[in-house]
């Protein structure tokens, strides 16, 4: 889901994320209803739970959005950006999703924090662990993802696409991304389970499992 991009990669203190949250949520209060929790339906999901991070500059708005999205009673984003397609926040959450660096950092995707010492691997928030070789794939997804959202975007600026309409299609975009790289993205629809491992390991080859600076963990 635009703007809910949490590909780029390295890590973020959630409490950093959420303070963050609370301020974009301050500029945008005026046009919302008061909301409490974060979830969401048809978009990535946000790692929310404690120990978790979400890996993206955008993560505080995507955060937002996502409160928003729970507090309309089971309307998506993408339903919301197409009935008021000239809302503000949209353009400013595509804005976000199109400048998003996916390849900078460490680590790329929806992460868990789980480890905490240079031997301790790390997840992605589906539960699957982080490997060389699915961090080596996301690279390669990522960036045709990045190329394909930026066609999207330029081309539907140039048409003169309300905003709202713009978000829809990145919503779409991504659903239409390989399951591997909707797992690793939390992306819906739901990947398979083991859909990352079958992607970026089809040989079945001895796995390299990463910790948080993205680094070999020691056997």
């Amino acid at each position: 889901m635009p703007a809910i991009n949490y590909s780029q990669k390295g890590k973020q203190n959630m409490s950093t994320v959420n303070s963050v949250a609370a301020s974009s949520y301050a500029n945008f209060g005026a046009r919302q209803k008061p909301v409490s929790s974060q979830t969401t339906s048809s978009q990535p999901q946000a790692a929310t739970a404690s120990g978790t991070s979400i890996s993206s500059g955008g993560a505080a708005y995507a955060n937002y959005l996502r409160m928003i999205e729970q507090q309309e009673s089971g309307r998506t984003l993408r339903q919301m950006a197409l009935e008021d397609p000239n809302n503000p926040k949209w353009a400013k959450s595509n804005d976000i999703d199109v400048n998003e660096n996916m390849l900078a950092g460490d680590i790329g995707g929806a992460i868990s924090l789980a480890g905490t010492t240079p031997n301790d691997p790390i997840k992605y928030t589906c539960g699957d662990p982080v490997t060389a070789a699915s961090q080596a794939y996301y690279e390669k997804q990522a960036a045709i993802y990045m190329s394909q959202l930026g066609e999207l975007v330029s081309t539907e600026k140039a048409k003169g696409t309300a905003p709202g309409q713009i978000f829809a299609a990145i919503c779409d975009l991504q659903a239409k991304q390989p399951d591997a790289f909707r797992a690793i993205m939390m992306w819906t629809p739901a990947a398979e389970p083991f859909s990352i491992e079958k992607a970026s390991n089809p040989s079945g080859a001895p796995q390299q499992f990463l910790n948080a600076g993205g680094q070999v963990v020691k056997t």
